[in-house]
């Protein structure tokens, strides 16, 4: 019923969150790296991709990438440890504020784990994944974090080369990926993600997150667009966008809006 009402409002792509921020695993996952993560009442994720299909609508699966609490805590080599202590988990925030822990992006275990849940979605019938959560931690300092091997490369090198692998997985199976992330960090003005600018990062296709804030919206989806000529684009907002907005989207080359 959700996918024909969908249909009926013209709505072409659907996007379904297989994988959380908290690390909640939405469907019964058989990547035995998802065991402690998976949902208490998990959902049918299979069958949610045939329905959309079977609208007209085209399945995306959304997957939250290195912040992810739960498979951190589960395998504590796949997370970011707390400086020379072997074992100790980093967190974001004191642990009586609600810090959590973090995969490591430099961590093979890790990698693979989010390529075996993409191709696995894949598998279900969705036909692209946009990976949210695909950055360093969003705070001010990683000074006590340590990512353990990193064969000198920095967090930009790093995130695009696990860019451009996941990328390369799932056009092997002929499914496109998206990344998203927030306006700021497309622009180079809050540089926590990557330790600078997302737009040097080389992403095929990007979603780029507005703030329900935004000052002129029209004028910053064409700055990032301009910041990414190559790349396929298309913007997330909270609430449906005006026409003007469209208008403004549609002249610098979006593809489209994700609402909500």
């Amino acid at each position: 019923q959700t996918a024909s009402q969908l249909a009926s409002e013209g709505v072409k792509y659907a996007v379904v969150t297989l994988k959380d921020s908290t690390g909640t695993v939405a469907y019964a996952s058989q990547v035995p790296a998802a065991a402690g993560g998976i949902s208490a009442s998990p959902i049918d994720a299979a069958a949610a991709a045939k329905a959309l299909s079977d609208a007209g609508i085209t399945p995306v699966a959304c997957l939250w990438g290195y912040q992810d609490p739960i498979a951190a805590r589960t395998d504590r080599t796949m997370a970011v440890s707390y400086g020379a202590e072997e074992g100790v988990l980093w967190l974001d925030n004191a642990a009586d504020a609600g810090g959590n822990p973090w995969l490591n992006p430099y961590s093979e275990a890790a990698n693979q784990y989010l390529e075996d849940l993409a191709l696995e979605a894949v598998s279900m019938g969705y036909e692209q994944v946009v990976f949210c959560g695909f950055h360093f931690p969003l705070v001010n300092s990683l000074s006590s974090a340590s990512f353990g091997e990193t064969g000198g490369k920095g967090q930009a090198q790093i995130l695009s080369e696990n860019i451009q692998r996941l990328e390369q997985a799932l056009a092997a199976k002929d499914a496109e990926c998206w990344f998203q992330y927030s306006a700021a960090a497309v622009l180079g003005e809050d540089l926590r993600p990557a330790g600078v600018a997302v737009s040097g990062l080389g992403m095929e296709r990007l979603v780029v997150q507005l703030p329900a804030d935004t000052a002129d919206p029209a004028a910053t989806l064409a700055a990032c667009a301009q910041a990414v000529p190559d790349t396929q684009l298309v913007y997330r907002v909270s609430a449906a966008p005006d026409e003007a907005l469209r208008q403004a989207a549609d002249q610098a080359g979006y593809l489209g809006a994700v609402i909500g």
